[in-house]
């Protein structure tokens, strides 16, 4: 999974999660939960990765 892959859809997971939440007029889901969780894992994933492919291409132009 690519990093840029992993950020887009963490984002779209809590974008759905918010239409879906805004949909329901006040009612919760438990699993709503659960997409938003995911979503920012996702997020912090892709930047976490994104941040450790710019360290090693920054390594590598050192070298």
């Amino acid at each position: 999974m690519s990093a840029r892959f992993a950020f887009n859809l963490g984002a779209l997971l809590i974008l759905a999660g918010l239409a879906v939440l805004l949909s329901l007029d006040g009612k919760t889901l438990p699993w709503l939960a659960v997409l938003g969780v995911l979503g920012l894992a996702l997020v912090f994933v892709g930047i976490g990765l994104l941040e450790y492919a710019e360290d090693t291409a920054a390594l590598e132009a050192r070298q």
